[in-house]
């Protein structure tokens, strides 16, 4: 390339729009980064959603009991409620306590 310059020949270089902006010192956005390769982009976001759980973890900074019930509540609000599943809805017919306490 230095070459083509000292001779003014041009070349038809192809290179990515990121590395373009890096030659003029221009900031590179995320969307630089997909275009080049989108393996790249999921891990930088897969990052960037286990920083902010991370801190959503840490806001819950107090001591002692307040600490442990902050976390049981964050630990709760990520797991999705189990299905309403009823003995009628397994074996198609209702079930006494009779039957179930023998």
């Amino acid at each position: 390339m230095g070459m083509a310059i000292r001779t003014k020949q041009y070349l038809d270089v192809r290179f990515p729009i990121l590395l373009w902006k890096q030659l003029i010192y221009e900031e590179v956005t995320i969307e630089d980064i997909e275009a080049i390769d989108i393996l790249s982009f999921a891990i930088i976001n897969a990052m960037e959603e286990n920083i902010r759980k991370v801190k959503s973890l840490n806001e819950c900074d107090d001591s002692g009991v307040n600490n442990i019930q902050c976390r049981i509540d964050r630990i709760r609000s990520t797991i999705k409620p189990m299905p309403d599943v009823t003995l009628k809805s397994i074996f198609g017919k209702v079930l006494s306590r009779k039957i179930l306490n023998k």
